[in-house]
């Protein structure tokens, strides 16, 4: 450890040695980019700053009225470009003449004549950057050849973390949340990302420290996904497919159209995805319960068939330039059914108080266990959207949304002899959980003096969700049922946030600020009807943020930001009813969690090169009160599994990504976060503390082959991490593959080969005074894949398009 805090010294000494070279000349440049034809704004345009000597130093997008603004340049005089799919590239030199800011005439691109073949420009977009209060990634960087999904992308991303049950976390903690072109969606990650396709989307933003405006649900932050959308006048149709050869099966597709005129732009988008994994389980439990030692050693196959399928519509109306409307509407259906068939050998000594005794005089009672469980959700939410300007430039922003979802999850349970396979244990469950959530929103902007910006906003988020779990069993098949009144309940919840925050924005000299301060009232109803119980919540939060972005020069930025977030339990987390999960497992919520608040710092600074972009970022959070999956002993052979406040949990380490330019078709991007992650005042426990040095090594290399063939590899590592009660083992993946552009560059066709060294395998261990538990999960997807895409008058502006906030994390 001392080495690692000889490493931070050493970075932040950097970063004061570097901050000693601001200079005096600080440039604001302002302008708007419109077509030259129908002089309708061009949104999410390309505009850079390039030196005399052809480098460029800053860049940045048009926003959706064709506006851009450069607010801090170290520069006396340059050459502004503006770039966008379908127009002729348009620059302009410039000087400074000692202004401290320039107003640029509207500038009006020409939309091209013919098609062109692929372009190669040598001052390629980097593949990650530093803003006020995010990190930006550029997704193409990232892509393999098969069109893969946005799930794909994330955990390629630094100090980004997929588990082999799928849970995703960043810097050691599963609580971020998705905002889909800044709309929120408490959909889980995994499952709106595995049914995005990657190349939707424009832009990953990664906000550790998000500004007061956000919602501060999620305690790591947010990660905001920018998709596409049309920007020429007149139709575009993008459609995508994909095949994965053998066995499990895996195919699908999606088909997005869009249709632009001068105040009306629409889109309709459907796909389908099937994505089986094949795989295996190996697993022991040891129990010491009332003076027997029991030993539980198991194997078997444990499969995934997975289905989903969405259709998103909405339509854009701009009657003026002051005023724009839109409407958007989703619908999805999601089913995910886990097999699992287990042989089960069954030891015990009477009288042993040796957690770990190999021997035992008996021979093992064999069973055979069949467990079947199918989670499925039918989803649908619309979203209504008003944004206004002022004379005076300040905006109003008015957001709508309702979301209906319906959640069930039927169980099969059986036990069976392997002697004869007739059933002595049938057990099933079943659950439904329809639920209902408004979202109001409210935010208004106004500018102050040339560079500052106030705003101000307030939400009103209602929830309620009605479930209704009812279970049985029987000792054999021709037995009657028996309903066990500890495994059958209905719950009600009503949940509602009241939240309002301030923030002011602004830019002085090199440096540029935002201050802001959320607060949010939360109120939870929960009523038990079988213990005739209510659970209430009720708590005001304060949440300050605060984000600092030093501009050193033109090559290099300091960051420094800190905010304080919340992650609040699922209603599955809540629940305090008995749930029998499989043989050995049996699973209840805390309807007394409390929620996880975390305050977060942050320090990044970013350095640019001719061929080489370095972003280092160093940091520490704190989460009070982390909610932990839990086991104890239930009976003999049976482990309970809870959710609690089991301790705290801090973070604290580094963060590095290089973008290496190594020849004109030869790139290298390497990202590796290190941190020491602690979990302290453990439950039961608070002098207890327990810690592991984590680290990830995210890497890809991509060879262009030829203007239109690129081949790309990619390799991602997660280390071993402790848990409240044993470690999750590490979990490496790699893939390769090919892509090729054909029709002209109007599709794409590619061959991708996952999990290249069948390497997808992870062990969890748990572990106390009476018990332990270890499992190791093997997914065999080595699968090669085949895609192909087509772009018929493709554009590259972003679809508002929205998703449920609620059903889809309950999910």
């Amino acid at each position: 450890m001392k080495q690692l805090y000889k490493f931070y010294y050493l970075v932040f000494l950097s970063f004061a040695v570097f901050s000693t070279k601001i200079q005096a000349q600080n440039l604001v440049l302002e302008g708007k980019v419109i077509d030259n034809q129908t002089s309708q704004p061009v949104s999410f345009a390309n505009v850079e700053i390039w030196t005399d000597d052809k480098k460029a130093v800053a860049g940045t997008v048009t926003d959706e009225k064709g506006s851009f603004t450069f607010k801090s340049l170290i520069l006396e005089k340059g050459i502004i470009k503006v770039r966008f799919v379908g127009y002729e590239t348009f620059q302009q030199a410039f000087y400074a003449d000692n202004k401290k800011s320039i107003s640029f005439p509207t500038f009006r691109l020409k939309q091209q004549n013919s098609v062109l073949n692929e372009v190669i420009v040598s001052g390629q977009k980097s593949t990650t950057a530093i803003a006020l209060d995010k990190q930006i990634i550029d997704p193409k960087k990232f892509q393999l050849a098969a069109n893969g999904t946005g799930l794909d992308l994330l955990q390629k991303l630094p100090s980004v973390t997929v588990t082999s049950e799928g849970d995703i976390s960043l810097r050691g903690s599963a609580g971020f949340i998705v905002l889909i072109n800044g709309k929120p969606s408490n959909r889980t990650p995994a499952d709106i990302l595995s049914q995005l396709p990657a190349n939707t989307i424009q832009n990953i933003e990664i906000l550790t420290s998000p500004s007061a405006k956000y919602d501060a649900d999620g305690k790591t932050g947010i990660i905001n996904i920018i998709t596409l959308q049309n920007v020429n006048k007149g139709w575009s149709l993008t459609s995508n497919g994909m095949f994965g050869g053998g066995n499990p099966s895996r195919f699908g597709g999606d088909l997005t159209l869009n249709y632009g005129s001068k105040k009306w732009d629409f889109y309709a988008s459907a796909d389908y995805r099937r994505y089986d994994i094949n795989g295996r389980r190996i697993g022991e439990v040891r129990t010491i319960y009332k003076d027997t030692l029991t030993y539980l050693p198991s194997d078997g196959l444990r499969d995934y068939k997975d289905y989903q399928y969405s259709f998103r519509t909405g339509f854009a109306y701009n009657p003026n330039a002051n005023n724009s409307f839109s409407f958007n509407l989703y619908k999805a259906y999601k089913e995910t059914t886990r097999q699992a068939d287990l042989h089960y050998q069954e030891y015990f000594a009477a009288g042993s108080t040796n957690l770990f005794q190999t021997q035992f005089a008996t021979a093992p009672a064999l069973t055979f266990n069949e467990n079947t469980f199918v989670r499925s959700g039918d989803f649908s939410s619309v979203n209504l959207d008003y944004n206004h300007t002022f004379s005076n430039k300040a905006k109003l922003a008015l957001v709508g949304i309702y979301e209906h979802s319906v959640l069930s999850g039927p169980l099969s349970n059986s036990d069976k002899y392997e002697s004869n396979l007739s059933v002595f244990l049938l057990e099933k469950t079943n659950e439904n959980s329809p639920l209902n959530a408004l979202r109001l929103q409210a935010d208004y902007t106004l500018p102050i003096g040339k560079t500052g910006k106030f705003g101000a906003g307030a939400v009103l988020r209602s929830f309620k969700q009605n479930g209704t779990f009812n279970y049985y069993r029987k000792t054999a098949i021709d037995a009657p049922a028996y309903f066990d009144p500890l495994f059958n309940d209905a719950i009600d919840v009503n949940q509602q946030i009241r939240a309002g925050y301030v923030q002011f924005e602004n830019v002085y000299r090199a440096l540029s600020y935002n201050v802001g301060l959320r607060v949010e009232d939360m109120d939870r109803s929960l009523k038990d009807q079988q213990q005739a119980k209510t659970y209430q919540y009720q708590q005001v939060n304060l949440f300050p943020s605060a984000q600092f972005l030093w501009k050193v020069n033109n090559s290099q930025d300091l960051r420094l930001g800190y905010n304080r977030r919340i992650d609040w339990p699922t209603i599955k987390s809540l629940s305090p009813f008995l749930n029998h999960r499989h043989k050995e497992t049996i699973e209840n919520g805390d309807p007394n969690l409390k929620p996880e608040i975390a305050d977060i710092i942050e320090l990044s600074y970013s350095k640019t090169w001719s061929n080489l972009k370095l972003v280092t970022t160093a940091f520490r959070s704190f989460v009070q009160n982390k909610v932990f999956r839990t086991n104890y002993i239930d009976n003999r052979i049976i482990l309970g599994r809870s959710y609690t406040n089991g301790g705290d949990a801090t973070s604290t380490g580094l963060e590095i990504s290089a973008d290496i330019k190594a020849t004109n078709w030869w790139r290298f991007y390497v990202g590796t976060s290190v941190y020491d992650f602690r979990v302290s005042n453990i439950l039961n426990d608070a002098n207890a503390s327990k810690n592991s040095l984590n680290y990830t090594i995210n890497a890809n290399t991509s060879i262009t082959i030829n203007p239109t063939l690129r081949l790309q590899w990619d390799l991602n590592y997660v280390s071993a991490t402790i848990t409240s009660q044993g470690n999750d083992g590490g979990i490496l993946l790699s893939n390769i593959g090919l892509k090729q552009n054909i029709w002209k560059n109007k599709g794409t066709i590619g061959l991708q080969l996952n999990n290249i060294f069948q390497s997808n395998s992870q062990k969890i261990t748990t572990q106390s005074a009476t018990f332990y538990s270890y499992t190791d999960y093997i997914k065999y997807d080595r699968v090669l894949q085949l895609s192909l895409g087509i772009r018929l008058n493709e554009s590259s502006k972003k679809v508002k398009s929205t998703k449920t906030e609620y059903g889809e994390k309950e999910f």
